[in-house]
């Protein structure tokens, strides 16, 4: 056998043996590996707890559209990670502000998480006019006293 062809059969072999080891050591370890274990994919229902009070009154869960609401909510705050993400950035900046004015006026604070649903702690308007962090229609704002600017 000429020189040439020896040296070629030697790297077909090298070739073939190194892609089999890869691929026998792929095998191997496939399972320990957390991202390919199919368990980690796998998408739980939440548990809707029996009872539950929002600033200081009974939430009604008895009620099935109010139930399927809160289902809602913590599903997307739970799965949505990008939308969750921002909350949390936000809430470091905007819940100091708001802790001080509810405490203020003796509001529970747990009201706050109401900015969270309604805007997400944005400012915006939505399509139905209603306005700002709260979400107010400018005449439901005004029947509370509420102060509305721009």
């Amino acid at each position: 056998m000429n020189k040439s062809l020896t040296y070629f059969l030697l790297i077909v072999l090298v070739v073939l043996l190194t892609i089999g080891l890869d691929n026998w050591w792929q095998q191997r370890h496939q399972e320990k590996l957390p991202g390919n274990n199919e368990q980690y994919y796998r998408i739980v229902p939440l548990e809707i707890p029996l009872e539950l009070s929002f600033a200081g009154e009974e939430v009604p869960l008895d009620i099935f559209y109010v139930r399927e609401g809160l289902d809602r909510e913590l599903s997307v705050n739970t799965y949505w990670h990008s939308s969750t993400l921002q909350i949390i950035k936000k809430s470091h900046r905007w819940f100091p502000v708001i802790d001080t004015i509810l405490e203020r006026y003796g509001i529970p604070a747990d009201f706050k998480y109401l900015a969270v649903i309604e805007s997400g702690l944005s400012n915006v308007i939505s399509p139905a006019g209603a306005v700002g962090f709260w979400q107010f229609l400018k005449g439901t704002a005004k029947e509370y006293d509420l102060e509305v600017n721009k």
